[in-house]
């Protein structure tokens, strides 16, 4: 689920349960039934499931977001370079020596690792079109899912499964045969 449609779910649920609310007070003073104190209890019983169920979306976590905005950090760097030099950087530490980012970035808070980054580069063809991938970070940083980065700018988080399909694309097939290489598969 992306994080639009889980905060527009928890959008729909809290308003609902707002209404169920709203709605079981308005009828208990309008009808003053004995019932009333039932319906009232179902009411705010079920306003009080319908605002907590958003509770159980699982969001990305701290560590994924912020390995997203390295990776969209990196994506400014090397658009930067790109636009100064005229061709894409040789890689991350081109970036870095050049001043257009820190090394702190290459740091993802979810790895486990004593790697000096934890984010694969690999710099596309001149001619390379905009959904190719330029960088991920590596395989297990996070549990079965990848961050990656095309050439657009745009940063995906997907899972491993769906990554694959990403490498097997015509478009990404120097990225893949080089992370591949690189991660020993």
């Amino acid at each position: 689920m992306s994080e639009t449609t889980g905060l527009v779910l928890v959008i729909v649920l809290a308003t609902a349960g707002l209404a169920a609310l709203v709605l079981a007070a308005v009828y208990m003073v309008r009808k003053r039934w004995k019932r009333g104190v039932e319906l009232v209890g179902i009411a705010v019983l079920m306003g009080v499931w319908i605002i907590l169920v958003p509770a159980f979306i699982v969001p990305p976590t701290y560590p994924e977001l912020q390995c997203r905005a390295a990776l969209r950090g990196i994506s400014d760097a090397v658009g930067l370079y790109r636009e100064r030099e005229e061709q894409m950087p040789p890689n991350l530490d081109a970036l870095i020596e050049d001043g257009l980012m820190d090394e702190d970035i290459l740091e993802c808070p979810a790895a486990e690792s004593e790697r000096d980054s934890d984010y694969f580069y690999h710099p596309p063809a001149e001619d390379a079109p905009k959904e190719t991938l330029i960088a991920c970070d590596y395989r297990n940083n996070h549990d079965g899912h990848r961050n990656a980065l095309d050439l657009e700018g745009t940063v995906h988080w997907v899972t491993e499964e769906a990554f694959q399909q990403l490498l097997d694309k015509p478009e990404n097939a120097d990225f893949a045969r080089a992370l591949r290489e690189f991660e020993g598969q």
